[in-house]
């Protein structure tokens, strides 16, 4: 027991000396931080056997050698074994190394008005921060736990670069960052340009200066800070009742002492409504409190056409110049001055469509001809109104009546009556695009003209009077048309004659046309005409029973004489059954011979196959008598 203790004093008397057994220059220092353990000479340690350490890595182990070199930031426990020949017992004595990072330090820098300036620690761990200002000035200090170095002047707003050091203490190790820097000479005052109402938010526009904070105040309150990166900031603000009132906005500038510059005061425009009645479009809003001394409404008639008046804050306004089906858009701006600054103040449009009950204006002047062979109607449109359509009641012969709808335009045809004419009468009405008509206008007829033909040599004409110009008076000339449509006769009838007898065969054309001319002293009376009335002549052939081929010059040649005829063709056979002459012209002549030789009296058969100018077929079969 005895030895026992005296062995435990030994340690604990070597636990006391640990201090004066080992030394280590450097307990505290910067990635990549180097140490090395020294064993004192002449001390229980040196003459201790199986030295160890270990300097807190991972895996952790004793190792003979006493140099270490920490690359990871961090706290690590160091440990000394020896091994003390008292009682066989192993004596392991602990000790602590810092490795510390090299992080830069994180620094903003406040500018002040003339020209000063005032650094602010964001983040960092160091014990210390010295400050080199780029000037060739002494260096400031800042000791942790303060953020917020001393006001620095400079001489100029010459660009600078700031340099912030952070020092470990102990340690005497750090890392360095740094910041360009403009001193300011002066903030300027904002100036609020422009103030915008769309959709229930209000966006304001402001001159500023670039890395100057701005506080945005509405009605007296600060509701945000943003900070300038060009020459102009906006900013949308979504006021709590969605822009149904006016709100009045301010702008300050600040500089990094806090030092407050406020901008003029603009309200906005709000509650902007337009509502369509019926023919006109009611305006309201509220006017701005204050910021603008001239306001106008604007109203944008096509595209980015504007037309616009000044108004004295009415804060109501009737628009009456509206067509029903119209889309109309209006907004709002408002213009005053600050200094030589223009401010502006301005909603987004607001379009409604123009609505209508009343009774929009009718067609005047219409009427009607036959073009074509089909009748096209004409009229002039209302100017005041939108129309969607032209509706149209059309009768015809006096009895059958149609409804008619028509493109909204100052013309349209009838195509149903195309080839088939009758006597068409037509009243015109008008229908807006908000569904309303329109009274309905004056009777129009175009000229229906018709026939029979009474004989092979007569035809009558009868044709109906012209309805639809404001006065009578009318004048008819009845044409005949040729193929091509050229005029070949005329024949003026004055003003109620609505008959005429064509006598005559018409020698130019199997088919007669005929159409009639109206005409009136007014000189606004248009040109008009009626239907194209066409009736076929009959065509005729003549074949001689018998010709005398003896050259006499009386009856010496066979030939066939008729009428419109158009395809032709003759075939004459003798009485054995073989052609002795055929043709196919109609003005071709027979004289009498076969294969040069006339032939000899007797009777032949002929057969004739001929078409007329209207296509109808002639076929025909006789005999003829050469006779010497």
């Amino acid at each position: 027991m005895k030895g026992l203790i005296l062995s435990l004093i030994f340690v604990f008397a070597l636990t006391e000396a640990f201090s004066q057994c080992i030394t280590a220059p450097r307990r505290r220092g910067c990635v990549p931080f180097s140490v090395k353990i020294d064993i004192v000479p002449g001390s229980a340690c040196d003459s201790a056997t199986q030295k160890r350490f270990n300097f807190g890595t991972v895996p952790p182990g004793f190792f003979i050698y006493d140099t270490f070199t920490y690359s990871t930031p961090g706290t690590y426990t160091f440990s000394f074994s020896a091994n003390f020949s008292i009682g066989g017992q192993t004596l392991v004595f602990p000790g602590f190394f810092e490795a510390l990072s090299l992080d830069p330090p994180v620094f903003s820098v406040l500018r002040c008005e003339g020209q000063q300036v005032r650094v602010r620690i964001d983040g960092g761990a160091y014990e210390q921060y010295v400050i080199d200002y780029g000037d060739g000035s002494p260096n400031d200090i800042i000791n942790s736990p303060t953020v917020l170095g001393p006001l620095h002047t400079y001489a100029n707003t010459q660009q600078r670069t700031i340099v912030v050091t952070g020092n470990y203490v102990p340690g005497n190790c750090g890392a360095s960052s740094s910041r360009q820097v403009t001193p300011l000479g002066s903030i300027s005052v904002p100036v609020i340009t422009r103030l915008r109402n769309s959709q229930g938010k209000n966006t304001i526009d402001w001159s500023t200066q670039a890395g100057i904070p701005y506080v945005i105040y509405r009605d007296g309150l600060a509701i945000d800070t943003l900070t300038a990166s060009s020459a102009q900031l906006s900013y949308t603000d979504a006021p709590p009742d969605g822009g149904l009132q006016s709100f009045c906005y301010q702008v300050a500038s600040v500089d990094g002492c806090l030092a407050l510059k406020n901008s003029n005061t603009v309200c906005s425009i709000t509650a902007l409504s337009v509502v369509a009645e019926n023919d006109q479009n009611t305006i309201r809003w509220k006017s701005p409190a204050t910021g603008i001394s001239d306001l106008q409404l604007i109203r944008a008639d096509i595209g980015n056409i504007f037309s616009s008046s000044t108004i004295p804050f009415p804060e109501i306004r009737t628009d009456t110049a509206v067509r029903c089906g119209a889309v109309y858009c209006y907004r709002l701006q408002g213009t005053g001055t600050v200094g030589s600054q223009t401010v502006t103040v301005l909603t987004d449009s607001i379009c409604v469509t123009a609505v209508s009950v009343s009774t929009p204006e009718g067609i005047r002047k219409p009427w009607a001809t036959f073009k074509s062979q089909q009748v096209e109607l004409f009229w002039t449109l209302p100017t005041a109104v939108n129309g969607k359509f032209v509706l149209a009641q059309r009768t015809t012969n006096g009895g059958l009546s149609r409804s008619l709808t028509f493109p909204f335009a100052d013309s349209a045809i009838d195509q149903s009556t195309l080839n088939q004419p009758a006597r068409y009468c037509y009243q015109m009405i008008v229908q807006d695009t908000c569904g309303n008509l329109s009274a309905t206008s004056r009777l129009v007829c175009p000229v229906y003209l018709f026939g029979t033909k009474e004989t092979r040599t007569t035809t009558l004409l009868n044709w109906t009077s012209y309805e639809g110009f404001d006065t009578t008076g009318f004048e008819y000339t009845l044409e005949k048309l040729d193929g091509s449509g050229n005029i070949i006769e005329q024949t003026d009838l004055g003003n109620n004659t609505f008959s005429f007898l064509d006598e005559g065969i018409e020698t130019r054309g199997q088919v007669l046309r005929f159409r009639v001319r109206v005409t009136h002293p007014d000189p606004q009376f248009p040109l008009v005409y009626s239907n194209l009335a066409t009736f076929d002549q009959l065509s005729t052939l003549f074949v001689p029973s018998a010709f005398s081929p003896n050259g006499d010059g009386v009856n010496d040649e066979f030939f066939v004489q008729g009428r419109f005829v158009a395809d032709f063709q003759l075939t004459v056979f003798n009485k054995y059954g073989e052609i002795v002459y055929r043709s196919n012209r109609f003005d071709e002549r027979w004289d009498g011979k076969f294969n040069g030789k006339v032939l000899p009296s007797d009777t032949y058969v002929f057969y004739l196959e001929a078409t007329d100018e209207i296509g109808t077929p002639i076929k025909q079969r006789g005999t003829v008598s050469i006779i010497k």
